[in-house]
């Protein structure tokens, strides 16, 4: 039931991508989309060769565990009853075999065929439906309509099991398509009628209508293939993805512009692939989201779709490096991205370090340091021939005012920056002890200093050191400076 591409069809879209992505190339900002990230636990990956991983979505639960579903023609399995119809379109799910935080994806369990209660295929079309999801606890409700006419059922899923527990009709049958979800839209669901896209939200039953309009400038609902929202709002109105003829653009209702070109589809362009569903995963980690795509590479003659990941770059990153490269102009008004990091050294140390610059030098040559970047020790204070000693009052020069700290990956964050550069939130919370020299209020502690007032030279005085813990941090307690505690090191732009 796999839909055939031509290979004229082929020949063209290949001349056509490799002289889009020609043209303005040192303007453009690659995007990496991997196939790998999405793999088994003995490192397979995930999709299968020759058949079609689409409408991918993606959902993370309160207990981190990531459900990834997607639509395939791929055999069935999960025991199914006869009735599972080869080469026909069946839902699949896989969760991921551990918590995500940030950074790599865990690998995943084996995808099931979602079956019904008596053990039949839950989800079973002769031809491509595509769904949308979301995290219901520990369960997924998934939406899927019903062939052209038909209706569209709200289903709720044990991602473990692959069983459906709860099979309701959501919608009256009507000419209507199911496009996708915004959840950071206020939980809603996206549908077109004729030429136009409705929104409802999660908890409302459509029946007969379809609920409110979303109005934006370019309204070519007929075009778009499906929706994926946005955690951020621009340009008075909602921005979301859209997928249409085999590419990714950028959309926003009541935009002045209009449709803007994403630079995400400019970079893959270089990939020589064909695209189709998006699905924006918003994860638990605040600030990072997760871009899940069903792509053809069409490398020699490769066209299945399957399934890629988007890891290296937020959506708001995307947006604003696509609205730079739109057609090539420079948007001046928008702010730079900048990605700080901050890492916890994996040597510890005892308190002596020739002063400020000696623990620099540790955290510049530590095994925990990224390969780039230029890095300083968050550690203060000063006295006698310290010449190279850092005053309490000058944390504010390390840490940046109002900003998020990603960890040495650059997409987990780590913890934000008020207005005074003091460390308010701790998103990922680290029990191992940091020299700081700073008391709770930011203003100079212990500091292992001699008999000269010189910082950081006696291992036989005390200094102050801190977790990177909620109400720990900067002072949690004083220590003989005879003993070993590890560096927090900060990125300086």
């Amino acid at each position: 039931m796999r839909r055939n591409i031509l290979n004229t069809l082929i020949i063209a879209i290949t001349l056509w991508m490799a002289h889009c992505a020609n043209e303005g190339e040192g303007q453009r900002q690659v995007v990496n989309a991997k196939r790998l990230a999405l793999r088994l636990a003995d490192g397979r990956p995930l999709s299968l060769p020759n058949y079609e991983e689409r409408s991918p979505q993606m959902v993370q639960h309160p207990s981190g565990y990531l459900s990834l579903l997607f639509v395939s023609d791929r055999p069935c399995n999960n025991n199914l009853n006869p009735g599972c119809i080869g080469d026909f379109y069946n839902v699949f799910v896989a969760r991921s075999l551990a918590p995500y935080h940030g950074g790599a994806l865990p690998p995943f369990s084996e995808p099931l065929t979602v079956r019904a209660i008596g053990g039949s295929p839950g989800a079973q079309y002769s031809s491509l439906q595509l769904i949308a999801a979301h995290a219901e606890g520990e369960n997924v409700v998934f939406y899927q309509k019903a062939g052209s006419q038909g209706a569209i059922f709200r289903r709720v899923l044990d991602p473990v099991t692959g069983q459906l527990t709860e099979y309701p009709t959501y919608s009256q049958p009507g000419p209507y398509d199911l496009l996708g979800i915004h959840e950071y839209d206020g939980n809603k669901l996206y549908l077109r009628y004729q030429n136009s896209i409705y929104y409802t939200p999660f908890s409302a039953s459509l029946g007969d209508s379809f609920g409110d309009r979303l109005v934006y400038s370019q309204n070519r609902a007929e075009d778009i293939v499906n929706i994926a929202g946005l955690p951020l709002e621009l340009e008075g109105g909602i921005p979301f993805f859209h997928s249409s003829d085999g590419g990714l653009v950028l959309g926003v209702n009541s935009a002045y512009s209009g449709f803007g070109h994403l630079s995400f589809m400019m970079a893959v362009l270089r990939e020589l692939m064909l695209m189709h569903e998006i699905d924006v995963v918003k994860t638990n980690n605040p600030g990072q989201e997760l871009l899940i795509f069903s792509g053809a590479s069409l490398r020699q003659g490769d066209t299945s779709m399957d399934l890629y990941v988007v890891s290296s770059h937020t959506a708001r990153e995307l947006w604003y490096i696509g609205r730079r490269e739109h057609y090539g102009i420079p948007f001046s008004d928008l702010p730079p991205i900048i990605v700080l990091r901050a890492f916890i050294t994996d040597q510890s140390f005892n308190g002596t370090f020739a002063g400020a610059s000696g623990a620099d030098t540790h955290c510049n040559s530590d095994s925990a340091r990224p390969a780039w970047g230029s890095f300083k020790a968050f550690l203060f204070g000063t006295g006698g021939s310290d010449t190279f000693g850092r005053p309490a009052t000058l944390y504010n020069t390390l840490l940046q005012p109002n900003t998020l700290y990603f960890k040495a990956d650059g997409v987990t964050p780590f913890f934000r920056t008020n207005a005074e550069s003091k460390i308010v939130e701790i998103y990922e919370p680290d029990n191992r002890q940091v020299w700081t020299g700073l008391d709770a209020n930011y203003n100079s502690g212990n500091r292992c200093a001699d008999a000269y007032g010189v910082s950081w030279s006696n291992s036989y005085a005390s200094g102050a050191y801190g977790k990177l813990q909620e109400g720990h941090f900067p002072f949690s307690a004083n220590t003989s400076c005879n003993m070993n505690n590890r560096l927090l090191c900060v990125e300086v732009p």
